[in-house]
């Protein structure tokens, strides 16, 4: 499973590419299995959305942005480590999940 979180840009263009690679055989074929998901506004109900039914033990997180300093894209990231957390860790912080399921 992949959550891409990203705001205006950050979020078109990966999504661009989705949507160009799933018309194209190759990508069909190579995307088999993978979930992939995008959140790109803070609305809760787009949160929870993007990661209902997901496992967060086999889920990686993308953090997409230029500049890391959009409100709205820090917001969302801290959210989606918090969950990360709360299903593997207790609600703990733990950096080692961070570190194994989130890039940016």
């Amino acid at each position: 499973n992949i959550v891409s979180v990203g705001i205006g840009g950050s979020y078109l263009g990966p999504s661009f590419i989705n949507e160009v690679l799933a018309t194209e055989r190759e990508g069909i074929f190579t995307s088999q299995g993978f979930t992939l998901r995008f959140l790109s506004n803070v609305d809760p109900v787009d949160v929870e959305r993007s990661i209902s039914g997901l496992d967060a033990e086999e889920t990686l997180v993308i953090i997409v942005s230029k500049t890391f300093t959009t409100a709205e894209t820090m917001l969302n990231a801290r959210t989606m480590r918090q969950w990360l957390w709360d299903r593997m860790s207790k609600g703990k912080a733990d950096e080692s999940i961070t570190a194994a399921h989130v890039v940016a």
